[in-house]
């Protein structure tokens, strides 16, 4: 029997947008600058950081290499920020702002 996963995309979205944000700003990179080291549209780290787009395996790797960091860390913080989210109630998990589309 298949087991189901605590997490919705949505919930794996924000989290891995809130590993993102907190690994740019540890580097002291902005949002521009790492679109620019990744070769992608100015917009697309904001909307990766908000939860509105997830990355294919290719982009997770072109950011991790943007960032100095290997591509397992970001993933292994996103893991992390998911269980503490599921142990403390799913409401710790960064949410979409309202008006912004699931």
């Amino acid at each position: 029997m298949k087991r189901a996963s605590p997490y919705g995309h949505r919930e794996v979205r924000c989290a891995f947008g809130a590993t993102l944000r907190a690994a740019r700003d540890k580097q002291g990179v902005s949002q521009d600058q790492l679109a620019i080291r990744c070769d992608f549209d100015r917009t697309y780290p904001s909307l990766l950081e908000r939860g509105l787009r997830q990355p294919t395996l290719h982009m997770l790797l072109r950011l991790a290499d943007a960032l100095d960091i290997g591509a397992t860390e970001l993933v292994a913080e996103t893991v992390s920020r998911l269980r503490g989210a599921v142990q403390m109630g799913i409401e710790s998990v960064p949410r979409l702002e309202s008006g912004d589309r699931p």
